[in-house]
């Protein structure tokens, strides 16, 4: 029906069905691409209402076909992803001729009906091949569109120009294309994409290997990251009290250290006795001339994150723009700051995202809000970790009421 020179290979259809969340996304954007190149054939036809007619009726149909695919994602748990480079569509591009006007519009018709006919192809390929039974019920519907909408095509390509040429031309065009995709079993294409050609297995396999082998990363890294701190951190306490480690096993040094600090925690916090000897050493330590300089700003840090007095204990939203409206999450430090001169103004820290730093800004009461639906600790994961980690949304995005206002 079509005369493709170069027929798909049937392997294609089994590779597409063994990377399928892929195949999907490349698809709902090809259907995209075929509204948007429908579009833009109506903006250079306004003199042929009954042409353009047809072309929004194929416009709605692509964008339908779109919305088909992008259920069938959603349904089998996959993501739309983002729209790719297209090898196939751009080498076809470039066949385009850019003569008179009357050329470039039969030549757009030509190429849009060649895409039509190799999507139709594939579409036969897919049905005949993958196990699916859903996917080849679905794939065989859109078969049946595409070559309605190949005939189209032609049909306007003849009905503008001379059907002779038109038909000479439409055999340069079939040459051309199988000439594209016979390339593609020379060198892989940029992308998986719905019109590459099947590749070696080797470089399949490759791939495939790669692939897991990275998701394994992502799996055990974080566990291997974990296991190697606490073990660096146990392995240096032990080596730094040797007198403690040479005769025991190891890690038995870091558990007597854990529970000498907490035997002084508990001294510090209850006993009036103890209380009175660490307030003694805290005094002297502070008053003693160069020490005082060590000891305090590290004293007032650790304090910061625990004990009563710790600061980051309460998340606010802080506006650091007014238009376009920007806000940030932090911490807030100082309630008033009447003390300096500012009256109705507060200290905010702000906590630098995959960092332990951060920044402090004094800004007046009225651009601060308290963080609602979040404790402090989940307030600085989000914070810390760029607003990945700290909550979970049932769609995977943050939504408010005041948001919802706004939109």
């Amino acid at each position: 029906m079509f005369k493709l020179k170069l027929p798909t290979d049937p392997r294609w259809a089994n590779i597409a069905e063994g990377n399928i969340s892929e195949i999907l996304t490349d698809h709902a954007w090809c259907e995209q691409k075929a509204a948007s190149n429908a579009i833009t054939l109506i903006t250079m036809l306004p003199e042929y209402p009954e042409i353009v007619t047809e072309l929004l009726a194929i416009a709605q149909e692509e964008l339908e076909h779109f919305n088909q695919v992008h259920e069938i994602i959603k349904a089998r748990g996959f993501e739309l992803g983002r729209a790719r480079k297209d090898d196939y569509v751009n080498d076809l591009v470039k066949f385009i001729v850019q003569g008179s006007r009357e050329d470039l519009i039969i030549d757009r018709m030509l190429f849009a009906a060649m895409i039509e006919a190799r999507s139709c192809e594939r579409f036969k390929v897919l049905t005949e091949n993958i196990k699916d039974e859903e996917l080849k019920v679905f794939y065989r519907e859109l078969m049946i569109s595409e070559a309605n909408h190949y005939t189209t095509f032609i049909g306007f390509a003849r009905q503008l120009g001379d059907p002779e040429k038109v038909n000479k031309r439409w055999e340069e065009w079939l040459e051309y294309e199988a000439k594209v995709i016979q390339s593609y079993g020379k060198k892989e294409p940029s992308t998986d994409n719905f019109h590459s050609m099947p590749r070696k297995n080797s470089e399949y396999f490759l791939n495939q290997f790669l692939k897991y082998l990275f998701q394994g990363l992502m799996i055990i890294g974080p566990i291997t990251l974990t296991v190697f701190v606490i073990w660096a951190i146990i392995s240096s306490i032990d080596s730094n009290i040797p007198f403690l480690s040479e005769n025991l096993y190891p890690g038995i040094t870091f558990l007597i250290v854990v529970m000498a600090t907490v035997g002084i925690g508990y001294l510090g916090n209850k006993l009036v006795f103890g209380r009175f000897i660490f307030d003694r050493i805290d005094g002297f330590l502070e008053k003693t001339p160069g020490v005082k300089h060590i000891y305090t700003p590290t004293k007032e840090v650790m304090s910061s994150f625990v004990g009563d007095k710790k600061k980051f204990n309460d998340p606010v939203w802080v506006k650091t723009n007014e238009n376009p409206e920007i806000w940030r999450i932090g911490f807030l430090t100082q309630k008033d700051m009447g003390a300096v001169g500012k009256h109705q103004f507060v200290a905010v820290y702000l906590p630098h995202s995959y960092a332990i730093s951060g920044w402090v800004i004094i800004t007046e009461k009225k651009n601060i809000k308290p963080v609602v639906g979040m404790n402090a600790a989940s307030a600085m994961k989000f914070a810390v970790s760029g607003g990945v980690a700290g909550f979970h949304g049932g769609d995977a995005s943050f939504s408010s009421e005041e948001k919802e206002n706004e939109l």
